[in-house]
């Protein structure tokens, strides 16, 4: 897993959480909560070559879609880890604890 600053996790629970600073997306920073055991729709958290980036997922009938959120070319979702399902972000200042 790639270093990952201000990490929270219990090894025994579902959840952890990641506290990230300051970037284009959450110009204060966030706090995002992560279900190792997510399934269905929604964001998830992705690592690629020791790069974090969110991903959303599309279930549909017959296939599954990913797009995803960075400015890599190529993402193969087969080789990529996903990390889990984000249940919840927490814009900063303010925080949460886990």
């Amino acid at each position: 897993m790639a270093r990952i600053p201000y990490l929270h996790t219990n090894k025994d629970d579902a959840l952890f959480a990641i506290s990230m600073s300051h970037n284009d997306l959450f110009g204060e920073g966030a706090t995002i909560v992560v279900n190792k055991h997510g399934k269905g729709n929604g964001f998830f958290l992705i690592e690629d070559n020791k790069e974090l980036f969110i991903s959303s997922r599309f279930d549909n009938m017959n296939n599954l879609n990913w797009v995803h959120n960075t400015n890599k070319k190529f993402i193969a979702i087969n080789t990529a880890k996903i990390l889990g399902k984000i249940v919840a972000f927490y814009e900063q200042p303010y925080s949460i604890h886990v």
